[in-house]
């Protein structure tokens, strides 16, 4: 019964956030690597 109450969790819509932090070329750094 736990399953049906993470699946809505699951579903949600992650927020639009652009991962890369600085990009120079094909080098990407990303906020969440730093």
């Amino acid at each position: 019964m736990n399953e049906y109450f993470l699946l809505p969790l699951a579903s949600l819509p992650f927020p639009n956030i652009n991962p890369i932090l600085i990009q120079i070329g094909p080098l990407a750094v990303h906020w969440y690597g730093v």
